[in-house]
């Protein structure tokens, strides 16, 4: 199985993304396939902007101010590390496609990343696109839904308005 994973932004203040994981999860335990913290590279991502836009998207070392710093280590994905974003960003992160082994009907494939999500009004959002063959993409989540009062995939509540790191977990078995 080949899957890609992208984020896209529009209008976010402040993205970070911290780590992307592809677990496989069974009765037996879990078994990481593929991991990426970002501290040695980029993890070979691509940045895109949609016709007549902005990406926003930067790999380093958050500058934005007090608070902001990656989930671990120095390093992390985020959009517009020293600052707020300009107007006319609508931009995707896209991850290099991962191949990833069958799995049998008791096990189960997630994907898992630390995101620090601040947003400047209603407007804004992230969204969470998964394809298997880099052309064809489905939404599997709509990040706005987390960033102002709503709750993580896990059904944990977060705080009205607060930054923080949070980790997000899918499950991606059917794709």
């Amino acid at each position: 199985m080949r899957i890609s994973l992208t984020l896209v932004c529009i209008g976010i203040v402040l993205f970070l993304l911290g780590g992307l994981f592809f677990p496989v999860s069974s009765m037996a335990g879990e078994t990481v396939l593929y991991s990426e913290d970002f501290e040695g590279s980029n993890g070979g991502y691509t940045v895109t902007a949609a016709p007549g836009m902005l990406s926003g998207w930067e790999y380093g070392t958050p500058l934005f101010g007090e608070g902001v710093y990656a989930h671990s280590g120095t390093r992390c994905w985020g959009t517009n590390l020293d600052g707020r974003l300009e107007f006319g960003t609508d931009g995707s992160l896209t991850a290099l496609p991962a191949v990833l082994p069958p799995i049998i009907t008791s096990e189960r494939l997630y994907v898992s990343f630390w995101g620090f999500i601040k947003v400047d009004g209603m407007n804004d959002r992230g969204q969470m696109h998964v394809s298997n063959d880099g052309v064809n993409w489905q939404k599997i989540c709509d990040l706005f839904y987390t960033m102002e009062g709503g709750r993580n995939e896990a059904g944990d509540p977060n705080e009205f308005g607060e930054a923080k790191w949070r980790q997000y977990v899918f499950d991606v078995s059917d794709f």
